[in-house]
């Protein structure tokens, strides 16, 4: 059955494919599921989990009317102070009307403030095509980012 599903997936295009993926993608976490119970475990567990604790990061920076560079510093200050060592912040706004070089100065200033010890992720909610993804990373690249994702339609079969 599973096969079956994988091979439909794979042979659809265009916005059905997400609903068979989506589907294949609660079968598998039942599947898991009911591997673990059968064998009295809970599923970390049954996965090879070990840790007491996992390491978390704050999602923000999102583009907001009347919110520039300072804002976002301040936002970001505010994170650092509650302990947090791993910021994701929001990139791609150029549908808004912001350009690479605006994510760019965002970011920088962001980095200047908390440093090399605060891993920063950026997420361009799929905003970018891949040209702009491409020239955008070589842009980010000098500020030590951790990753940066969905840069662009994830039904974009070009990319």
């Amino acid at each position: 059955m599973f096969k079956l599903t994988y091979d439909r997936a794979l042979a659809t295009r265009g916005w059905s494919r997400e609903g068979v993926i989506s589907a294949m993608a609660a079968i598998d976490a039942a599947l898991y599921d009911v591997m673990a119970k059968s064998v009295g475990l809970p599923l970390y567990k049954f996965l090879g989990g070990y840790r007491d604790s996992v390491p978390v990061y704050v999602t923000g920076g999102y583009y907001r009317e009347g919110q520039g560079t300072k804002e976002l510093v301040e936002e970001v200050q505010g994170y650092v102070e509650q302990g947090f060592n791993a910021i994701k912040l929001k990139v791609g706004g150029i549908t808004g009307g912001y350009s690479i070089q605006d994510d760019y100065d965002r970011v920088k200033a962001v980095r200047n403030l908390v440093g090399p010890k605060v891993r920063l992720m950026l997420d361009a909610n799929q905003g970018w095509d891949v040209a702009t993804a491409i020239q955008a990373s070589n842009k980010l690249y000098d500020l030590n980012i951790t990753w940066l994702e969905e840069m662009w339609m994830r039904s974009n079969s070009s990319s």
